[in-house]
């Protein structure tokens, strides 16, 4: 039994010159007799088909042609109107042996016509038949369609030659307005007010010189390096300035637009004295009242808190409560409260989502810090505690499995587990490295923030819970002491260990506040008590907003705001 395999699906044009083109073309294809290629002449009936299945036109029939190793060659002129239209769709092939005359078998499936037969149009092109006569264009003759002698070439009419009723190319300042609308690409450098712009834009004026952003939601500027997103700053819904770092997708600083309150991402604004006209007002009258502490009511048995930016998060542990807290840092007004996991502990900001520790759950919850909408859960060790972010990925320390899960930020995809010491509680980053507390050790653990790699334990005093960065150091809260230890090497430099027993500490881009048994402590960086403040009953977490130190009151169910001046 033949069959036949396409060789080339697409038939080829001949033509034996550009003026000499016809309608024949040429199609090659592969014949096998069982499943050897066949030798020999056949004969060959090929027939044009439709899409709907109709034949067009009669058979067109080759006999005898040569086969050899399968392969044969054959000359198909079906004319032109099969192809004017775009009409034929398919080509069914029927073959016999050469030197009979049985029926033709018709082999299946029919072969799918390729563009190119379709370009035996050009015969006949739309353009071409009305072109009869090359020295006319559509009838006209070629010389009619530019006449010299015209007068109204060269008579005086508006816009005369030099009009400033059109934008002109010229070295010198144009007069007049102008108004365009559309897109446009300036390739070199402009000035606006100036001839020759020093900058790719120039603005150049005297007195106030001002270049607007008009936006209904979010005007500013973009800044980039080598095509690179660095830097952006917008006025955005509400009236805030914001500072964004592009590059690593975080709110960098933010100017509340009511209150003129200067905000930034945790220890990320460092040396910045954030003073509204009111405080500084209050100062200049001695009204150290006015500058007193405020305290807030969140939700059941409050434990962690941090900071977004421009508000306060609470973490609700009570049993029944499960829940966050919003507070707006700049006057403490409750923006909602949102549920979590149970038994919610400490919390992160990533620069767009609060994350939290629920210590009941073995979960992790991600809120979107704008609206508080749930993100999703993501399960991680044993009684996970406190939590960090390293500037792409969340750590949790999970408390009684003994070990920290690294997750990364964008999606909550687990990038590892890593054993620590006994009891991890308190965690932070340096900006290379993770250090967390081992508080049933009496330890501090230091491990490489890209790849988890522990680089040393490291003593760290007794019962040791909280941890900060404060740009060289990292400092310890333990049951009886602060203990200093250098974030390069983890050694200690100096005195090491004050006698403040603390439980959780916070760096202030100046000063250390760390929670003690009587209250808030304030600690220089070389170790002094600067003074203690009763912030509260039962003081558990703490956070810095830039401007002021918050705590967490465990025993009343509230939050005290403590200003870190004067």
């Amino acid at each position: 039994m033949a069959r036949l395999t396409l060789l080339i699906l697409a038939f080829s044009i001949c033509f034996s010159s550009v003026l000499a083109q016809t309608t024949s073309v040429t199609y090659q294809g592969k014949l096998t007799d069982g499943s050897n290629p066949a030798n020999g002449q056949y004969d060959f009936v090929f027939r044009l088909f439709d899409s709907s299945g109709t034949q067009i036109g009669g058979d067109l029939e080759k006999g005898d042609v040569q086969v050899t190793g399968g392969v044969f060659t054959v000359s198909l002129n079906f004319g032109l109107s099969p192809f004017a239209a775009g009409a034929a769709d398919s080509l069914e092939i029927g073959v016999r042996p050469g030197l009979s005359t049985g029926l033709y078998t018709t082999l299946t499936p029919r072969q799918p016509l390729a563009s190119s037969p379709f370009t035996i149009r050009s015969l006949s092109s739309v353009s071409a038949d009305s072109a009869s006569d090359s020295a006319k264009l559509g009838g006209v003759a070629a010389n009619q369609y530019v006449v010299t002698t015209d007068p109204r070439l060269t008579d005086a009419r508006t816009p005369t030659a030099g009009s400033d009723n059109y934008v002109q190319n010229r070295t010198t300042p144009q007069g007049g307005n102008f108004n365009l609308s559309g897109d446009g690409v300036v390739g070199g450098s402009l000035g606006v007010g100036g001839l020759s712009p020093g900058n790719k834009l120039n603005v150049t004026g005297n007195g106030i010189v001002r270049a607007r952003i008009n936006s209904d939601s979010n005007g500013g500027l973009s800044f980039a390096l080598s095509d690179q997103p660095k830097w952006s700053i917008a006025t955005v819904t509400g009236g805030d300035l914001q500072v964004f770092n592009d590059a690593t997708g975080q709110l960098a600083m933010s100017v509340n637009g009511s209150t003129n309150v200067i905000s930034g991402n945790g220890s990320g604004l460092t040396e910045v004295k954030a003073q509204t006209t009111a405080n500084l007002s209050a100062l200049s009258l001695l009204r150290w009242d006015l500058l007193s502490k405020r305290t807030f009511t969140v939700g059941f048995l409050p434990v962690g808190l941090t900071f977004d930016g421009a508000n306060i998060w609470v973490a609700n542990s009570g049993f029944g409560a499960n829940t966050v807290t919003k507070l707006r840092a700049s006057d403490g007004a409750n923006l909602g409260t949102f549920a979590v996991g149970s038994n919610p502990q400490f919390l992160a900001f990533d620069g767009t989502n609060i994350w939290v520790a629920n210590f009941g759950s073995n979960n992790l919850t991600k809120l979107r810090a704008s609206d508080g909408a749930n993100l999703g859960s993501f399960t991680v060790g044993s009684s996970p505690n406190d939590i960090a972010f390293d500037g792409a990925n969340i750590w949790v320390a999970n408390n009684t499995s003994n070990n920290l899960t690294k997750l990364r930020a964008s999606d909550g995809a687990i990038f590892g587990t890593f054993a620590v010491g006994s009891g991890p509680r308190g965690i932070a980053f340096d900006g290379t490295n993770i250090w967390v507390t081992n508080s049933n050790d009496n330890s501090v653990t230091k491990l490489r923030a890209s790849d988890g790699n522990s680089l040393g334990t490291f003593p760290a005093g007794t019962f040791p819970i909280g941890i900060t960065f404060d740009g060289a150091n990292i400092w310890i809260a333990g049951q009886a002491s602060l203990t200093r230890l250098r974030a390069s090497d983890g050694a200690c430099v100096g005195t090491c260990t004050f006698a403040v027993g603390a439980s959780s500490i916070v760096f202030d881009g100046t000063n250390l506040w760390a929670t003690t048994a009587s209250g808030l402590t304030k600690v220089s960086l070389t170790g002094t008590v600067l003074g203690a403040v009763d912030a509260g009953a039962g003081i558990l977490d703490i956070a810095f907003d830039g401007q002021s130190v918050w705590v967490t009151n465990f025993n009343n169910n509230t939050v005290t705001r403590i200003p870190a001046f004067p």
